[in-house]
C-alpha cells in the first residue's frame, strides 16, 4: 500500500479525555506506525501543547464553546494543510470543526470520509431538540459530502442510512482497546492494593462509574440509585472517576455521605491507578443515554468486571450478553441490579478467557486501521 498523507480532524484530541479523543488518538498512532504522515487539526488548544509520536497535531483555540462544541475558523486556517492531504477525516457530524470542512469541500480534491460517533444526546429538552435541528441540516448536510461514513455500530448504520446515504458508502467498525499495553497493568495483587490506597476496608464492595460528568453520561440516575439503596450498607462504596460541569452535583453527594467514605470522587488519575481500579471493583456501572462502543465498558471488561450499561443503540449491539443492560434514566431497575451483582457475582455465559479472546479479535486497533486504510486506499486510487 502506498504511503498517504492523511488529515484528521476533530474537535478535542488528548490531553483532553473522552472517548471519541481516545478513538482519534488510538486510530492516528496505529496508521502512523504503518509508515503513513497523519495530521489532526483539533480545537482544543492545552495550556502546554503536547505532543504524539509519529503523529503532527495542529492545535487550535475556540473562545466559544456552546454546548461544549467548539467555534473556530481552524479549517480556513489549515486551508494548505487540508489542500496538500490524499485523504481528508472528519470526525462527528455534530461538530463545528467538522462543518466547516465540509463547507469547504469543493476547495479540497482529496476525498472527504466521515466517522459518525453516536446518536448524541443531552438529556435536556432544549439542547435535545436544537441537536434535533442541527442533525437535519447541517448534520445531513455534512453526510452529503461525504465520499465515505464510518460507524461504530448497526443501530447507526441504520440511522445513517435513514438520513440518505447510499448503503455502499457506509462502513461499520469498531471501537478498539490496545490489550496488550493493558495487559502490563495486570497482576494479582492489584485489588488488595487499591482498597488499600483508597483508605477502605479490605472487604469493601467498589461500584466503579468512569466517564465525563455530563447529563448524558446518566450520572444523577447512578447518584439516586446509590444514595437510595447503598447510603448505609457499609460495605459498598461508589467510586467516581471523571469530570465536567455535573461535579458540583458530585461534590453535593459526597457531602451528604458524611457518615463513612461512601462515595469517592476523583476527578484524574493516572492511568494505572485506573488500570488497578477496574480490577479492584466489584462492578463497574455506565448508565448513559447514549453511547457507541464506550472505551471505558472495553477496559472493565478486559480486566474482568461484572458490567451494567444501559439498553441503548450501539451498547446492545456490541455487548449484549457481556454485560447486563438496564433501561435508561431507570434508577430503581439500576439499584436493582447493582444490589444483586454486588451480593451475588453473575454468570453472563461468558468465561473471561471468551471475553479476552472476543476483545482480542474485534476490537483491536490492528484491524480497526485496516478497515479505514483499505477505504482510504480505493478512494485515493479512484481519485
Amino acid at each position: 500500500m502506498v504511503d498517504m498523507k492523511i488529515c484528521e480532524v476533530s474537535q478535542y484530541y488528548a490531553p483532553y479525555t473522552g472517548g471519541q479523543e481516545a478513538y482519534v488518538r488510538g486510530l492516528s498512532r496505529t496508521i502512523a506506525k504503518r509508515g503513513h504522515r497523519v495530521s489532526v487539526v483539533t480545537t482544543s488548544k492545552p495550556d502546554n501543547e503536547s505532543h504524539d509520536l509519529g503523529v503532527e497535531i495542529a492545535w487550535h483555540s475556540a473562545a466559544l464553546r456552546p454546548m461544549n462544541n467548539p467555534i473556530s475558523f481552524a479549517a480556513i486556517r489549515e486551508t494548505e494543510l487540508l489542500e496538500s492531504s490524499d485523504v481528508i477525516h472528519v470526525h462527528n457530524e455534530h461538530s463545528f470543526l467538522s462543518l466547516s470542512v465540509a463547507a469547504l469541500r469543493e476547495r479540497f480534491s482529496a476525498p472527504l470520509v466521515l466517522t459518525v460517533h453516536g446518536q448524541l444526546k443531552f438529556g435536556s429538552l432544549l439542547y435535545d431538540t436544537i441537536r434535533s435541528v442541527y442533525s437535519k441540516s447541517a448534520g445531513n448536510l455534512i453526510l452529503r459530502k461525504a465520499d465515505c461514513v464510518f460507524v461504530n455500530s448497526h443501530e447507526d448504520g441504520l440511522d445513517v442510512l435513514r438520513r440518505g446515504v447510499p448503503r455502499e458508502r457506509v462502513i461499520e467498525v469498531s471501537n478498539a482497546i490496545d490489550t496488550n499495553y493493558l495487559s502490563q497493568f495486570e497482576h494479582s495483587r492489584a485489588p488488595t492494593e487499591t482498597i488499600q490506597r483508597l483508605g477502605l476496608e479490605d472487604n469493601a464492595k467498589v461500584i466503579l462509574f468512569v466517564g465525563r460528568l455530563i447529563p448524558r453520561k446518566g450520572i444523577r440516575t447512578l447518584l439516586e440509585a446509590f444514595e437510595r439503596y447503598f447510603l448505609l450498607d457499609r460495605d459498598v462504596v461508589l467510586v467516581v472517576v471523571g469530570d465536567g460541569p455535573l461535579a458540583p452535583i458530585l461534590r453535593s453527594a459526597s457531602a451528604r455521605a458524611t457518615s463513612r467514605k461512601a462515595i469517592i470522587w476523583k476527578p484524574w488519575i493516572e492511568p494505572s491507578l485506573l488500570y488497578s481500579l477496574y480490577q479492584a471493583a466489584t462492578v463497574f456501572v455506565l448508565p448513559s443515554l447514549a453511547e457507541v462502543c464506550p472505551t471505558a465498558l472495553l477496559e472493565a471488561l478486559f480486566f474482568g468486571c461484572q458490567c451494567i450499561a444501559t439498553d441503548i443503540p450501539g451498547v446492545r449491539d456490541h455487548f449484549r450478553g457481556m454485560v447486563t443492560l438496564v433501561p435508561p434514566n431507570d434508577s430503581q431497575t439500576l439499584a436493582g441490579e447493582l444490589r444483586r451483582l454486588v451480593e451475588d457475582r453473575e454468570d453472563t455465559g461468558f468465561t473471561r478467557e471468551e471475553v479476552r479472546k472476543t476483545l482480542a479479535q474485534r476490537y483491536n486497533w490492528e484491524s480497526v486501521a485496516d478497515a479505514y486504510l483499505s477505504t482510504f486506499a480505493k478512494l485515493v486510487a479512484v481519485g
